[in-house]
């Protein structure tokens, strides 16, 4: 067997150990994502999704391009596993695989401005006394939403990660 070192990308997911504990991203994943749905230098957004907006199944508008909508609801699920404040606004547009409108389509948009701006968020595996705590996500700085019970043993942050690469990061 070989001893290859620290896990630092594995399956789209990025690692990067510190004191504090082990930061777990998909930067890259998003990155790629927008260049590949040609929202790379898209203006981020501040929510998710827009207030109030309402989306059903027969919007009376204009279908769009099945497997292009398919596509990226698809690479959101994928990144929703580690981006939990996502996982509302996946939940609804996947909803319209079948049958994506315009109106569905904008709203994966949006999504993807969203993530535009949040890209340097990270889950941070908090290490403190021997347990790990859980918490919502929030830019660093910001005091924590949430905090999970420490009988669940294992939780979660949601961090900025420095603005040093990932990867080839060294361990403290």
């Amino acid at each position: 067997m070989l001893d290859l070192g620290l896990l630092s990308y594995s399956l789209g997911l990025e690692f990067l150990f510190q004191s504090e504990g082990i930061l777990m991203t998909q930067r890259r994943y998003i990155h790629d994502m927008l260049l590949e749905f040609g929202m790379d230098e898209c203006k981020p957004a501040a929510t998710p999704m827009l207030e109030k907006l309402k989306l059903v199944p027969e919007m009376h508008a204009s279908p769009v391009d099945v497997n292009l909508y398919q596509r990226m609801v698809g690479k959101l699920i994928f990144l929703s596993h580690t981006r939990i404040d996502i996982a509302y606004a996946v939940s609804i547009v996947s909803r319209f695989m079948s049958c994506p409108q315009e109106p569905h389509q904008q709203a994966v948009k949006h999504l993807l401005r969203y993530l535009k701006g949040t890209e340097d968020y990270a889950l941070l595996y908090r290490r403190e006394g021997g347990e790990i705590y859980m918490g919502s996500p929030t830019p660093i700085g910001q005091p924590m939403l949430m905090t999970g019970s420490r009988q669940q043993g294992m939780s979660s942050f949601l961090d900025q990660l420095p603005s040093s690469g990932i990867a080839g990061s060294s361990p403290p």
